[in-house]
């Protein structure tokens, strides 16, 4: 090979435009790797939202402008790749709390019949009937009466109805009668009450009842042990009692024996007056005394062969 050696300028600048040749046509190769390795990078987004999660127009801090277009922020795209650990208030966010539905209250509704304690009547006698009658509903705090209708019942009896909750019933036969009263609301019985009235014969004591020991009544007065004071008929003269012993004032001796063969099966125990009795008192319990000639009345404590007991004499 032989090598040709120059000094001219023009070989220089030849020289000189070939490289800068060569650099130019290097620099759109470089160009395009970069572009290459850019192409791989992950873009980054950034996006304003307000604290319900809305987009919000503005600028970013390098100057481009978001724009809102009204749609919420669901999840963040930043680092798709990347789980999210939850949060609380991102659970307490994406919970979804049932909806408070009103809680209906059911009415109260308080129904009560009441009707008077039993009732002891002689023959002929008229017993006025008062119920007291309880009909209310109470619906949200309110308490309001309640429209009902009021009905009296019994057997073999004629009830008079006064008004809407009382009667008069008038019993013309001696026996025991049971009187209810009903509360009645829509058609339907919705409470009730009953009583008892126990009705005695009218009685002329002028007649024996039961065949007696006339010598066992020797005095007007007889002196009577009961634990049912119903017992007694209309127009038995009772002129005193004390707990369970009653005084029967007769207008003679013969009178009290027809009396005493009425009751003598119906009460606990009966005597005349006439006995041989200690009267006890705070002063001296052995006193002795014939009461046949009391006519006051006075408290005493009796003692008979079958029963000892207070009285008011």
């Amino acid at each position: 090979m032989r090598r040709i050696k120059t000094n001219s300028l023009g070989a220089r600048v030849i020289s000189g435009f070939l490289s800068l040749l060569i650099i130019v046509s290097a620099c759109p190769v470089t160009a395009f790797a970069d572009d290459d390795v850019d192409n791989t990078s992950v873009e980054t987004t950034t996006v304003i939202v307000d604290e319900n999660g809305v987009h919000v127009d503005g600028e970013d801090d390098n100057g481009y402008t978001i724009v809102n277009d009204d749609e919420e922020i669901v999840d963040d795209q930043t680092n798709p790749s990347e789980d999210v650990e939850p949060t609380e208030e991102t659970d307490a966010e994406q919970s979804t709390e049932p909806e408070e539905t009103e809680e209906t209250v059911e009415p109260v509704y308080e129904y009560s019949v009441t009707l008077p304690s039993d009732k002891t009547l002689s023959e002929g006698d008229t017993l006025d009937i008062e119920a007291t009658v309880v009909a209310k509903v109470t619906e949200n705090d309110e308490t309001k009466d309640v429209d009902y209708t009021f009905e009296f019942s019994g057997e073999s009896i004629d009830i008079e109805t006064k008004s809407a909750t009382s009667t008069a019933i008038t019993f013309d036969k001696a026996g025991e009668y049971t009187i209810v009263g009903k509360l009645i609301v829509d058609d339907e019985e919705v409470a009730s009450d009953e009583m008892t009235v126990k009705v005695n014969p009218i009685v002329v004591f002028d007649h024996y009842f039961t065949d007696i020991d006339e010598s066992l009544v020797e005095t007007s007065r007889l002196l009577v042990k009961t634990s049912d004071s119903s017992v007694f008929a209309k127009n038995t003269n009772v002129v005193s009692n004390f707990d369970d012993v009653y005084v029967i004032e007769c207008a003679s001796v013969e009178e009290a024996r027809y009396v005493y063969s009425y009751y003598v099966d119906k009460v606990d125990s009966i005597s005349d007056f006439s006995k041989v009795m200690s009267i006890a008192t705070d002063e001296n319990d052995e006193d002795v005394a014939d009461l046949g000639n009391l006519n006051d009345l006075q408290t005493v404590t009796l003692v008979f062969p079958f029963l000892s007991f207070h009285a008011i004499v």
